[in-house]
């Protein structure tokens, strides 16, 4: 425990123990207030030390009541045995410094300087301090943001209006439309739409130069800007007379005419016609010098009768035609065998005839052929089977369409050779174009598409050859290729440089067995 005042037995106090200020030794007062020059006449106060601020300085606490007073952080600090615990005693220090803990006032509080409240002011305030610079919280006015901090416009809800009458210094609106005036009176033109009825509007307002939606009279657009010429659709006539300013028509056809009259000319298929003015006498019929002009002619030989007569020729039967009787041609022909006879088909389609020497054209019965070689200008056969050929030649394409030869035996023959390019990263390998396959490396091959394989179970190979460029490009083989020991080979980049490859597969394409027939050999 440190020792009291009473107990360091000095003659007097030049210095403090702990510090300077603001402890003074030389005025050093009691427990009764009054000076003291020296320890020894201090009264005996073991309740209160001066020591180190530190907790490790102090004694263990229990003692209720014993004080502790320490000045080595500047200020004068005291705590007080609680009887369990040290606690510091909080105060308002004169010249400054921080209270730790609350602090209670039930009188005024003066201050001269600003207060900083960095926690905030809790309770009312006033003066200048209950007014601010902005809201805490900002608030709309009639959906406006507003925090006190700018000026802001406020649009009106109209239905938040109350009055009648709107203030002398509204002079314009954007309204559309109002309830039922008494009286307007209007001192500028009126722009826009005005509805209502004449009997509602005066002058010129109960009129319109447009109609503000242009309608159609019999499908022609009217807006009453401009006049219009309105055709009138057929099926919407009524009456049964045109009217007599109507003088000429394009119809092209008409129903029945009970009475037609027609004085003048009259223009058929591009040629004018005139009439003659009379009817004619019995018997007369219409002709036409040529010109289109029309007249009642006399026919010779009586009337009905024609000027020249039709007789009947070779293998015609029926007389002669004039005009005068009806007569009916028919064909002299039989089915049997007849000199300068018609060869006619029985009811059967059969027909007896004798040797026909002439060359036939068109398609004789198969079975009616004889000889054993056809005429050399026979070069085209619809033919699905043959017999046996002790030869064949052939001078273009055959398609088999996948069927099988069987048993063939081949000399001097070769394979469809093609050189597909590169195109955007694809490389695609026909085989109905060709089994041997030759391809400049000249870009990457993202995708390798190989179409058109045997069908399963049918052997299908081809040959792909690359050739190199001097630029390193890579490649990307489908999944159904497999090389041995399941690693592609490197493809050579050499200028001038060629690598061949086979490929094999029975199961229409599904795997594809690769293999290096040749790499690295010279092609230029």
């Amino acid at each position: 425990m440190a020792q009291t005042v009473a107990q360091h037995s000095v003659a007097s106090f030049t210095s403090p123990v702990n510090g300077t200020s603001p402890i003074d030794a030389n005025q050093v007062r009691g427990n009764d207030n009054t000076l003291r020059s020296g320890y020894n006449d201090h009264d005996a106060d073991p309740g209160i030390h001066l020591q180190s601020s530190a907790a490790a300085s102090r004694p263990a606490a229990g003692e209720l009541g014993r004080k502790w007073l320490t000045t080595d952080t500047g200020s004068v600090r005291l705590y007080f045995d609680t009887g369990s615990a040290w606690a510091e005693v909080s105060y308002l220090p004169l010249a400054g410094g921080t209270i730790a803990g609350n602090v209670s006032i039930t009188g005024t509080l003066a201050v001269t300087n600003a207060i900083t409240a960095t926690g905030g002011v809790v309770g009312n305030v006033t003066g200048n301090a209950s007014t601010a610079t902005a809201l805490a919280t900002a608030r709309t006015i009639n959906g406006v943001s507003f925090d006190g901090t700018a000026n802001i416009t406020v649009t009106a809800d109209a239905g938040t209006l109350t009055g009648s009458t709107l203030a002398s210094g509204v002079t314009a609106s954007s309204l559309t439309s109002v309830g039922t005036l008494a009286n307007l009176t209007v001192t500028n033109p009126i722009t826009g739409s005005v509805t209502g009825s004449s009997g509602s509007t005066t002058g010129n307002a109960a009129t319109a130069t447009a109609l503000q939606t242009a309608r159609t009279i019999n499908g022609t657009s009217f807006n009453g800007t401009a006049d219009i010429t309105v055709t009138a659709a057929a099926g919407t006539l009524t009456g049964t007379t045109l009217a007599s300013g109507v003088t000429a028509s394009s119809l092209t056809s008409v129903g029945t005419l009970s009475t037609l009259a027609v004085s003048g000319t009259t223009a058929l298929n591009g040629q004018t016609y005139t009439w003659p003015s009379g009817g004619g006498s019995n018997g007369q019929v219409l002709t036409t010098n040529g010109s289109g002009t029309l007249s009642w002619t006399t026919i010779s030989g009586g009337g009905g009768t024609t000027t020249n007569s039709l007789t009947a020729g070779s293998f015609l039967t029926g007389g002669t035609f004039n005009g005068s009787a009806a007569v009916t041609f028919a064909v002299d022909a039989t089915d049997a065998n007849t000199a300068s006879k018609v060869v006619a088909r029985d009811s059967s389609g059969n027909f007896s005839a004798g040797t026909i020497t002439a060359t036939l054209n068109g398609a004789a019965p198969a079975g009616s052929l004889s000889g054993s070689t056809l005429a050399s200008g026979v070069t085209a056969s619809s033919l699905t089977s043959v017999g046996t050929l002790s030869s064949l030649t052939l001078g273009g394409t055959v398609s088999m369409a996948d069927n099988v030869i069987s048993r063939p035996r081949f000399t001097d023959y070769a394979e469809t050779y093609t050189t597909p390019a590169i195109s955007s990263g694809t490389l695609t390998l026909n085989l109905e174009n060709g089994n041997v396959f030759r391809t400049t490396r000249n870009a990457n091959i993202t995708t390798l598409t190989i179409s058109n394989p045997a069908t399963t179970g049918n052997a299908c190979s081809f040959t792909l050859i690359f050739d190199a460029n001097g630029t390193s490009y890579t490649i990307t083989w489908p999944t159904a290729v497999k090389w041995p020991g399941g690693t592609s080979p490197t493809i050579t980049t050499t200028n001038g440089r060629s690598d061949m490859f086979v490929f094999y597969t029975n199961n229409a394409g599904t795997t594809w067995y690769a293999m290096t027939a040749a790499q690295n050999f010279v092609t230029t």
